[in-house]
C-alpha cells in the first residue's frame, strides 16, 4: 500500500471527513466562545535592593545574597502574613466577604525576572478591575512587610498595577487553530481505520489485491422485468473471472 492508496481513501471518504471536521468546529468554538471565561492578570514588578545593615559587602556577593533571598520571598508573598491582611483589606474597603486566604493564594503568582533582581506579582481573575485592586493591595502588604520583618533594603516598585485591557487566556485562535488541525487528523485516521477494517470487496481493485491475481473479465448484472419484478441472474452487481494469462 503507498501514499496513492491512502489518497484514494481519504477522496472516498472526503464526505466523512468535512462532517466530522465541521462539527468537531462547532464545538469548539461555541466552548471557546460560550463556556470558557477570561482570565484577566494584573501584575507589579518590584526591584529587591541591598542587605540591611551590610555597607561592606560587594555588589557581587550582594547580588548573590538576593538571588538566594528570592526563593523566600516567593514563600513570604503568598503567606498567609501578606495575604491575610490583603483579605481583611478587601472585606473593609470593598466588601469582599467571600474571600480566603486559600482563594487568594490559588491566583497569586511571583516570577523572577531573568538574570534581575526583579520580582514580578501578579494575579489572574476573571474581572479585571478585580485582578487589578488585589494586585495593588499584594503590593502594598509585601512592600510594608519587606521592610520591617526581612533582611532586604530599598525595595522599589517599578509597575504599579493597571486594569488589564486584553485577557491573559485563553488564546482562542490558538484553540480554533489547534482544533482544526486536531479536527482534520482525526477524522483523517478514522477514515484510513474504518477503510482497512472494511474487508468486503467492493471493486475491481480490491479483488486484485486481496487475490494477487489480475482479472481477465467482467460479468456485468443482467435484469429483466418479469410481473413488475426485478430479477437478478446472479447475487452481485458484477461477478469477475480471475485467471493467470501466459507469456
Amino acid at each position: 500500500m503507498d501514499m496513492f492508496f491512502y489518497l484514494n481513501i481519504l477522496r472516498k471518504r472526503l464526505f466523512l471527513i468535512v462532517s466530522g471536521v465541521i462539527i468537531i468546529m462547532i464545538i469548539s468554538y461555541y466552548y471557546n466562545y460560550h463556556v470558557l471565561s477570561n482570565v484577566y492578570k494584573s501584575y507589579s514588578t518590584i526591584h529587591i535592593g541591598a542587605i540591611k545593615n551590610d555597607k561592606d559587602s560587594s555588589m557581587g556577593s550582594d547580588l548573590g545574597i538576593a538571588d538566594i533571598m528570592i526563593i523566600d520571598y516567593r514563600e513570604f508573598i503568598t503567606s498567609r502574613m501578606v495575604l491575610d491582611d490583603v483579605v481583611e483589606q478587601l472585606k473593609i474597603q470593598y466588601g469582599k466577604k467571600n474571600l480566603s486566604y486559600e482563594v487568594l493564594k490559588d491566583n497569586v503568582f511571583v516570577n523572577l525576572r531573568p538574570n534581575t533582581r526583579i520580582l514580578e506579582i501578579s494575579f489572574e481573575d476573571s474581572d479585571p478591575v478585580f485582578s487589578k485592586v488585589v494586585a495593588e493591595e499584594i503590593k502594598k502588604s509585601f512592600v510594608t512587610k519587606a521592610k520591617t520583618l526581612t533582611s532586604i533594603d530599598n525595595t522599589h516598585v517599578i509597575d504599579e498595577p493597571a486594569v488589564p485591557k486584553v485577557p491573559e487566556r485563553p488564546v482562542r485562535r490558538n484553540n480554533i487553530l489547534f482544533s482544526l488541525i486536531a479536527s482534520l487528523a482525526i477524522m483523517s485516521g478514522l477514515s484510513i481505520l474504518i477503510e482497512l477494517l472494511d474487508n468486503r470487496i467492493r471493486s475491481q481493485e480490491n479483488l486484485e489485491m486481496v487475490s494477487k491475481i489480475k482479472v481477465l473479465a467482467t460479468i456485468p448484472e443482467v435484469e429483466f422485468e418479469k410481473k413488475k419484478k426485478k430479477i437478478s441472474l446472479f447475487s452481485m452487481k458484477s461477478k469477475y473471472i480471475l485467471g493467470e494469462t501466459k507469456k
